[in-house]
């Protein structure tokens, strides 16, 4: 395979990605000064037959890089790829960044295919979170809004356009070079629990359970469910009996990812300082210690839960993940690897995946937009994480969040049907291109039992 000599780092990382762990195959490469786009050739596939893809983004001079001239124009182009892809069903393909350059010199009597968009170029543009260092826009988080998204703009946040990208560089491959396999891969979901707050009311003090009741109320005000509040409350807080508590639906979760056969994972807070926005509690609690060990025992994930004001400290990281080590030991629990996910979905390019890198975690489950469901990061599939500003590869991975419940509850405002349809054309979405579905399903949501079995329908 023949490249362009520039960026060469770059594009080291995401024919990485899509070449090898997308596609499955093995390849070398070679950097050649002045190659207008990537030129790949199979041995034992026929003298001089060639697959070309169009290069963009690595052809653009350092002065440019980071820089609004190298955003996509839009609106972008789609392309109707079937006349020469003839297995291709995934509907007119967009490009990010059109080729620099076309070859002219009668592909089609040599049995070459050119493939006129830059694919390498574009999926790294999307993976490495390219546009949140361009862009300064920030909610009042300090989290890159959904709307400031070229994904938004055009209408591809519900569309995984890398994983479409490696299919149609999959299909081309075959096309160019009978015979050839690429990796398949099995769709699945992944359900992931932030643990905010363990209980509602167990365990609480007297003006604790008063202040839960009032958030409650706030925002369920009906006479049956405060009747149904004020029951929970003298059964688990009153009376000590947590498996009334609102808030403990830790075993329908764990079941739903038992129905669905993949293990559930549950990201805690540990050793926090406690703040406005987020709840102080003690995993070194007695029930809290069984719940670990319950989760455990049944062969779910235990992980870090990052506290709202971590997402720019190694040093803060270091100490919960120290704090969740402390408590799972406690419990008589050994966490070989820990990965996680940030309170509130706050992340900073490259701040946040330097951090998590730092403190040694194996994975980061955060990038997903707190306003929309979708695909933040362009894929559905777990990756490994780049530092654009460090021209450096991490050795940690992001796992892509696709949908949480409060984005669709609060911020979508999404009813129960419309929630159904939204899961059921996301899933479609993500098994035609064997991806996996990361969804997000917080303990303390009233829904949850409701929307575990839903995903388990899917």
């Amino acid at each position: 395979m023949r490249h362009q000599s520039s960026w060469s780092v770059e594009q080291r990382y995401i024919f990485e990605v899509l070449l090898g762990e997308h596609l499955g195959l093995q390849y070398q490469t070679e950097a050649v000064s002045e190659l207008p786009w990537v030129e790949i050739d199979c041995p034992g596939a026929g003298p001089g037959r060639k697959l070309r893809v169009g290069a963009n983004l690595f052809l653009r001079p350092k002065e440019q890089w980071l820089t609004p001239a190298v955003m996509p124009n839009l609106p972008l182009t789609h392309l109707d790829l079937r006349a020469s892809i003839p297995n291709w069903n995934l509907g007119a393909i967009p490009a990010l960044f059109p080729p620099a350059a076309e070859p002219k010199d009668g592909l089609a009597d040599k049995g070459d295919l050119f493939l006129p968009l830059d694919i390498f170029g574009g999926a790294f543009f999307l993976l490495t979170r390219y546009e949140e260092l361009v862009i300064k826009k920030r909610d009042r988080h300090q989290r890159f809004p959904s709307e400031e998204s070229i994904a938004y703009k055009t209408g591809l946040l519900l569309r995984p356009v890398i994983d479409e990208y490696s299919h149609l560089l999959a299909l081309a491959l075959s096309a160019c070079f009978p015979g050839i396999e690429c990796r398949r891969h099995e769709s699945r979901i992944r359900l992931s629990h932030d643990v905010d707050h363990p209980y509602q009311f167990f365990g609480k003090s007297a003006p604790q359970m008063a202040f839960a009741a009032g958030k409650w109320i706030y925002r369920h005000h009906t006479p049956a469910s405060a009747w149904r509040l004020a029951n929970s409350g003298v059964r688990a807080g009153l009376a000590r009996d947590v498996s009334r508590d609102p808030f403990n639906s830790y075993a329908s979760l764990m079941k739903a990812g038992e129905t669905i056969g993949n293990p559930c994972e549950f990201y805690f807070m540990a050793g926090q300082k406690g703040g406005r926005h987020e709840e102080l509690y003690d995993l070194n609690q007695p029930e809290l210690q069984g719940l670990l060990r319950e989760i455990h025992d049944r062969g779910h994930v235990i992980g870090l839960h990052a506290s709202y004001d971590s997402f720019r400290s190694a040093e803060t990281l270091c100490s919960e993940r120290d704090c969740l080590l402390s408590s799972a030991k406690r419990a008589d629990i050994k966490l070989k690897s820990i990965g996680g996910r940030q309170h509130y979905l706050r992340w900073e390019n490259p701040t946040t995946w330097r951090a998590w890198e730092q403190a040694g975690f194996a994975y980061d489950a955060t990038l997903g937009f707190a306003d929309q469901i979708g695909f933040r990061c362009g894929t559905s599939r777990e990756f490994p994480v780049f530092d654009v500003v460090e021209s450096k590869k991490l050795n940690l991975r992001e796992r892509p969040l696709a949908v949480m419940d409060v984005t669709m509850t609060d911020y979508m405002k999404l009813g129960h049907d419309e929630i159904v349809k939204q899961l059921r054309n996301l899933w479609a979405t993500v098994k035609s291109i064997g991806g996996v579905m990361e969804v997000l399903i917080h303990n303390c949501n009233p829904q949850a039992a409701w929307l575990a079995e839903e995903v388990c329908s899917l």
